[in-house]
């Protein structure tokens, strides 16, 4: 198996379970549901822009994708990965544990490492990545 099919698999057991330790909907916390509703709408408008054939669950550039620049990759080089954290951090919000906790940073050191590797097959890829690098940032608008 390869490092990224690891990493997308590590991604898709930490999501499952953080996901199945989720309180019922009729137990919702508002700021929980505002987190996991901005999650949607950033991942939404990040896949909208992308479009569906260019998802990867691993760090993979797909075959043909372009090197995007707008939509919310004019504020964030990575606004999926942005909107899991967000969508996490509403999870928790919903229902702390120090296991959910536990599974939270696991999936934040997962998404760390599929970054790097994916930034560096995009500069591999696209001459210009690394200008756009540079202006954009990773993760969170005009911070990290």
């Amino acid at each position: 198996m390869t490092q990224g099919l690891i990493l997308a698999a590590v991604q898709a057991m930490c999501l499952l379970l953080l996901l199945v330790g989720t309180a019922p909907v009729d137990a919702v916390r508002p700021v929980a549901a505002v987190l996991v509703a901005a999650a949607a709408a950033a991942g939404a408008w990040a896949l909208a822009t992308m479009g569906l054939r260019h998802l990867r669950m691993t760090p993979d550039v797909a075959r043909g994708a372009p090197l995007l620049q707008h939509g919310p990759f004019r504020f964030v080089r990575h606004p999926m990965y942005l909107s899991v954290l967000v969508g996490v951090a509403g999870l928790l919000v919903q229902r702390f544990s120090w296991a959910r906790a536990a599974l939270a940073a696991l999936l934040v050191a997962d998404l760390a490492l599929k970054i790097r590797i994916e930034e560096r097959r995009l500069s591999e890829r696209f001459p210009d990545y690394e200008a756009y690098r540079r202006r954009t940032r990773r993760i969170v608008p005009w911070v990290l």
